[in-house]
């Protein structure tokens, strides 16, 4: 029984083609009892854990895809699970790697797939990529939190959005997407992903001091800490305070 399968997945639009292919371990896909469960029952493409995607809109397109699949093929053809995982691992460590280097420069510092920088006394502004429990995909956030409180309470929390076409389920359509597939899409969204989290979040919100940040409606209405628990609440005290003034 080989430890690893090759899966080639085609979505037929009425312009082109979308083919995603790549490799996963049958020990993550195969059913005890079913041996036949790869062939009887397919593979989505964020099943696999090695992926790529590729267009076919022309036959200079067919020829490119069709070398650049079967190097791959044969790149990785025999390839055993734990080697597999390894490669996966040390891809993985370059998206996160990537997301370092954009940051650090900026004062956060990495704690797992946490990037902090204090705002002042127990205040702390975090970008987050948090990987999904469902899928191979993340989500970013930026967050302000308080470490006095102690009960994990989001002072401020906004969740990354983007127009992106969508490969997964409508192929070719524009949507707002708040998952970035850290395999299939470039280094260049990435890139300018972060360019907007760092411009548009980062930078303002670390320019204002605390007690100024707490009277910016717009922090009041990324507030999902219950004030009535949180003793520690420097948006409570900032939004009465505020509200009073007008």
């Amino acid at each position: 029984m080989p430890l690893t399968a090759f899966f080639v997945n085609l979505k037929i639009l009425s312009d082109h083609i979308c083919l995603f292919y790549g490799f996963a371990s049958t020990a993550f896909t195969r059913l005890a009892g079913c041996e036949n469960s790869l062939m009887e029952s397919g593979i989505r493409e964020d099943d696999n854990c090695l992926r790529f995607y590729g267009e076919i809109r022309t036959e200079a397109d067919a020829l490119s895809l069709r070398e650049s699949a079967a190097e791959r093929y044969r790149q990785y053809h025999g390839t055993d699970k734990e080697s597999l995982l390894n490669l996966i691992k040390a891809r993985r460590k370059a998206f996160i790697g990537r997301i370092d280097a954009a940051l650090k420069p900026l004062g956060f510092r990495k704690k797992g797939n946490q990037w902090r920088k204090p705002l002042g006394e127990s205040i702390i502004l975090q970008f987050w990529a948090d990987k999904s429990t469902y899928m191979d995909q993340y989500y970013f956030e930026v967050n302000i939190f308080s470490t006095a409180s102690n009960q994990g309470l989001w002072c401020f929390t906004e969740r990354l959005e983007k127009l992106s076409i969508d490969k997964f389920r409508i192929p070719g359509t524009i949507i707002q997407c708040n998952t970035f597939d850290w395999q299939l899409q470039s280094a260049q969204e990435l890139d300018a992903l972060l360019e907007r989290a760092i411009t548009q979040y980062l930078l303002p919100l670390q320019s204002l001091p605390p007690e100024k940040l707490g009277a910016e409606p717009e922090m009041w209405k990324r507030c999902i800490c219950p004030r009535d628990r949180c003793a520690h609440c420097w948006v409570q005290k900032n939004l009465w305070e505020a509200r009073d003034q007008n």
